[in-house]
């Protein structure tokens, strides 16, 4: 009789299993959007994983159902015993004098749980599996379906977060993407406002014309520096046909001026007849090779004017002499002051520069004064310095070259558009 309730119990169970199962795909197909697999629940909200949810809802659902119905509804107790341990039966059946532990009542009519809240014989029905009846009944049925559904569920879940992190992927690459297009404009952005090295250029032209015109050194004036600076100037306002109050210029003036047409050449040295030695070079081991360097030099001036080149072996004995007198002048610098050092070390680079002028081919421009400051005015000045620079000052012409730089400052001035209204 009791497997005939059991049987019947059965196959009510897979039957009602059957219908519960047998309605999610019904309920699919009724909010099913084709071409997508997914369905909709009644709000028209879009659920991807529609079949899984709804399976899962359904066989909790019924097992649920199940553990709601007591035992004796049914007319059978579904645990009438516990099967012992296949590998240890002792665990179930040792001390107890049976192999049920459902069958002795001790285990939950002892002092122990008879003291434990919940557990009292009394309060509960001893017909209820020997007096232990738990918080509710669920049947081998129910959990496996309770276990079914939290699969599915599980699945579910897995498949959603799948999918989130696929999206979390995605938003990366685009954050990646982003970051790589903002530090691509900022490249271009920096590239388009960073100063180039002409705008350096024009930059520091521009100082060092303000330095030039308000607060000049005197080291800048006579090594030829703010001479020049402002002559560049003054030929791009030329070029730009600006022109300014004329300012008077004496010959007497530009003969002290030294030109170089670059290479380092200046032949300051050379507008004089006889050398005038300083100080720090007028020792007797300097006098020989200050009687050599005399006497070539005034030979390579003469072969010069008779438009001749100079030798190659006077040349060479010329830079040689200097050279051994640089050398006996480092020698010398515990027996002279510095500043009788820097003057005889600035002559004999003069003197080197001399020879540079003597030894290139427009030697002869040099001394026929075709490379030379000409003109009556700073404007007729500039125009005549083409290709010209400013050289050095040689000693005895400092003061020539500090007016200058002021006849030059003053016609700067003067070609300025806001100066000459004023």
């Amino acid at each position: 009789m009791c497997s005939l309730k059991r049987l019947t119990l059965a196959a009510f169970g897979v039957a009602l299993l059957a219908l519960v199962l047998a309605a999610a795909p019904a309920s699919a197909q009724r909010f099913r959007i084709p071409g997508t697999g997914g369905t909709l629940n009644p709000y028209n909200y879009y659920d991807p994983y529609g079949y899984s949810r709804q399976a899962a809802f359904n066989l909790a659902l019924y097992g649920r159902a199940m553990s709601q119905v007591p035992p004796y509804a049914l007319g059978y107790n579904p645990y009438p015993q516990v099967v012992g341990n296949p590998f240890n039966p002792s665990i179930y059946s040792g001390g107890y004098g049976g192999s049920s532990l459902m069958a002795n009542p001790a285990a939950y009519t002892s002092s122990g749980y008879a003291n434990s809240p919940g557990y009292s014989p009394g309060s509960i029905d001893p017909s209820y599996n020997n007096g232990y009846y738990p918080s509710y009944y669920q049947d081998p049925t129910s959990g496996f379906l309770y276990g079914a559904a939290s699969v599915i569920s599980a699945d579910g879940k897995f498949r959603v977060n799948n999918q989130q992190a696929n999206l979390m992927r995605e938003q990366v690459k685009s954050a990646h993407i982003d970051n790589n297009r903002k530090a691509f404009d900022e490249f271009l952005y920096e590239r388009a406002n960073r100063p180039t090295w002409l705008d350096d250029v024009e930059r520091q032209n521009k100082l060092n014309l303000k330095a030039a015109l308000t607060n000049p050194s005197g080291s800048e004036i006579l090594s030829g520096l703010t001479l020049n600076t402002l002559l560049d100037n003054l030929k791009q306002m030329q070029a730009k046909g600006v022109e300014g109050t004329p300012v008077p210029l004496t010959e007497d003036l530009l003969g002290k001026i030294n030109v170089t047409a670059g290479a380092g050449a200046n032949p300051g040295l050379l507008k004089s007849e006889h050398l005038t030695w300083p100080v720090g070079l007028t020792g007797s081991e300097f006098e020989k090779d200050q009687k050599k360097v005399e006497r070539n030099l005034a030979a390579a001036v003469s072969e010069v004017e008779h438009g001749n080149r100079v030798e190659t072996a006077r040349l060479r004995d010329l830079t040689d002499a200097v050279d051994r007198m640089t050398e006996d002048l480092g020698s010398q610098i515990g027996e002279i002051t510095p500043s009788q050092y820097i003057e005889a070390r600035n002559y004999l680079r003069l003197l080197g520069n001399a020879i540079r002028a003597l030894s290139g081919p427009d030697a002869a421009n040099y001394i026929n004064n075709k490379y030379s400051a000409k003109g009556k005015t700073v404007g007729d000045l500039v125009k005549n310095m083409a290709g010209l620079h400013f050289a050095p000052a040689t000693p005895g012409d400092e003061q020539a070259y500090k007016a200058l730089q002021e006849k030059l400052s003053r016609y700067y001035y003067a070609s300025q558009p806001s100066t000459r209204n004023e």
